[in-house]
Parts: structure tokens; sequence; C-alpha cells
């Protein structure tokens, strides 16, 4: 999961649309909505998802114009239709930092019924300020772990987590 930079939360795996992690999202609808009008290639293609709004990010697409980039609302709602619990996996974008941006994501997850949980690999940008900001939405906290447990992890890590998955840091202090 990654943000917009109006703080609307997206789905997709790397903030550089145009790359292969990205979903090689190169080419936008000249429309109004997503599939309306010519499909060209997209000027804005190299920026960072962080730095587009969403009514831009909206009309992103690839070169055959068939696939999109769905709003968090969107996969909440259809995960919740087939009976699924999701943990949206937070990426290393400082915009996911925010408390804002946390607080949208608690709307959505409100609007569909959905329990307020996230995840997060250990060793990517800035977890603790990830964890904190998502826990002062209420969020349940999770991470995965990489590599060895941090040093500080009682003092930094285990106010902000309510769940560490894997075996990676075994034994979790208590």
């Amino acid at each position: 999961m990654l943000s917009t930079s109006d703080l609307v939360p997206i789905v997709n795996h790397s903030p550089v649309l145009s790359s292969f992690l990205g979903g090689k999202f190169t080419h936008r609808w000249t429309g109004p909505e997503w599939g309306e009008g010519a499909l060209i290639l997209d000027p804005n293609r190299d920026k960072g998802v962080g730095a587009r709004k969403w009514a831009d990010v909206a009309l992103v697409t690839d070169v055959t114009g068939s696939r999109r980039i769905r709003p968090l609302a969107e996969h909440v709602k259809q995960g919740v239709e087939l009976g699924v619990i999701q943990y949206p996996e937070a990426k290393a974008q400082p915009l996911l930092e925010s408390e804002t941006f946390w607080h949208n994501v608690g709307v959505v997850m409100d609007q569909f019924g959905h329990p307020r949980v996230m995840m997060m690999l250990s060793g990517h940008g800035h977890p603790t300020r990830t964890f904190a900001a998502a826990k002062a939405q209420g969020f349940h906290t999770a991470v995965l772990p990489r590599g060895n447990r941090p040093v500080d992890y009682a003092t930094r890590w285990a106010p902000v987590l309510d769940a560490v998955w894997g075996t990676a840091w075994n034994p979790i202090p208590k």
C-alpha cells in the first residue's frame, strides 16, 4: 500500500509506477475517467506516486490500456464481500509516516466493517515511524522481520507493535 500526494491510500507495489515492481504503468487515459478518451504515453510516468494526486494516478494504465491502480477502498470492499481479512502492507514511503494518512486508511476500513490492521517489512524505510502513526489511529500493527532483531527493539519497536510474524527475531523479549 502506498499514498498519493493527497494521502489517498492505493494498492500498488512500488512508488515508481513505470518500473517493473510498479506495474509498468507508462500510459494514461485522456478522458475524465479511467478508460475514457485516448490512450497516450504518460508524461509523468517517472514521477513517484507520492508526488501525484489521486485524480492523476487514477487515469494511469499500462501500454495495453487494460490495467489500473485501485484505491484501497475498492480492494477492501471486495475483500469484505469475499469474506477475506486483509492486512495492507505499508511500503517504505515517507507519506505513510503521517497520522493523517492512517486516519484515511481507517475511514476506509471502518466504511466496510473491516478491522484496522496493517503490516510492514522491518528492513525498508522507517518502520517504527509508520507503525507509530498507524498505532495512533487505532491499527493492529504487525512486522515481518528481516535480518537480526534491532538492538533498540524494546524501546523503539515493542511500543508500536502488536505482533511479530516469523521467527527471525526469536526469542522476542517480553
